[in-house]
């Protein structure tokens, strides 16, 4: 049994314009969850860190941000812990300046092929583990998805598909997306699917049986992605998954319902009141707008 690290969607570089002065302090959380997330690596002695798409969140992000992630991987490997990198649609290995074609990540397994010729072999805790994985561009990966299938019966056989599942309650398919259903992904025969691309934490299971997990993006970025967030810490043997999941955010966001029915219904605000004896138009229903904030997280506190 080998023990992996399973995080996607860090989008880390992403701009924040409409936060003004706090831009930064916003960009600087992302940078916190990264380096987290090494801890926790490190601390629960995984010996992969799985990263499956959007580690960036474009495909040219800033050289600061570069050499953060070239430093923090460095960590991990003089640890004796290889990190496993797949492109995802935001940090996409299409342009020809692409970050993953013009920087080096040593120590780094990246799986950037628009299929799998062969899985890639290397020995962990003495057994054989075969990762399987692709980069995908829609011209190019037509058989993307079947290369997935597993290639012969030894050994643990691990998965990393950025992808969107038809079913899910995240469901939006786009023409840069890569459809898949569970069905098909069960029929791959791996024995974990390390997922990314939707940014809820999701647990793919049947009977019992742990196929993939969605661990969500780690850092909420936008509406909807509240409270806690997550990595997938995952035992792994042949035909057997054991995971959990650990808060690693550093910001928690919440959405507040402002009810801005009254405004402008005070004298002198909106324009006139109605006079004596004539019949005020209809109110138009409240209107409940999201509001969201941040606030710090247990991940703070503790000073990790």
């Amino acid at each position: 049994m080998i023990k992996l690290l399973h995080t996607a969607d860090l989008h880390l570089g992403a701009r924040f314009p409409s936060l003004g002065e706090r831009e930064s302090a916003r960009q600087a959380a992302f940078s916190k969850t990264f380096e987290r997330l090494l801890t926790v690596a490190i601390k629960r002695e995984v010996d992969l860190v799985l990263v499956a798409g959007d580690l960036f969140d474009q495909a040219r992000p800033d050289a600061a941000v570069v050499g953060q992630v070239q430093a923090g991987l460095r960590r991990l490997v003089e640890r004796g812990i290889v990190p496993v990198l797949l492109p995802g649609t935001h940090d996409s290995v299409i342009p020809g300046d692409s970050v993953y074609r013009r920087s080096e990540f040593p120590g780094a397994i990246l799986l950037d092929r628009p299929a799998v010729e062969e899985p890639v072999g290397i020995t962990v805790r003495g057994q054989q583990v075969f990762l399987y994985g692709f980069a995908y561009r829609s011209f190019l990966s037509d058989r993307g998805l079947d290369s997935m299938v597993r290639r012969f019966a030894e050994g643990i056989h691990i998965g990393l598909l950025h992808g969107s599942r038809q079913g899910s309650p995240e469901w939006d398919y786009r023409k840069k997306d890569l459809p898949f259903t569970l069905a098909a992904l069960k029929g791959w025969g791996l024995d974990y699917v390390a997922l990314g691309h939707y940014h809820q934490f999701e647990v793919l299971q049947e009977g019992g049986r742990i196929y993939a997990c969605y661990p969500g993006a780690p850092e909420g970025k936008r509406f909807g992605e509240n409270g806690p967030r997550y990595c997938a810490v995952v035992d792994v043997a042949p035909g057997e998954v054991r995971l959990e999941r650990e808060i690693v955010n550093q910001q928690v966001l919440e959405e507040q319902l402002l009810d801005l029915g009254g405004c402008g219904s005070a004298k002198g605000e909106g324009g006139p009141a109605p006079t004596h004896g004539t019949p005020a138009p209809p109110r138009r229903p409240a209107r409940d707008l999201p509001c969201s904030r941040a606030s710090s997280s247990a991940a703070d506190a503790d000073g990790t």
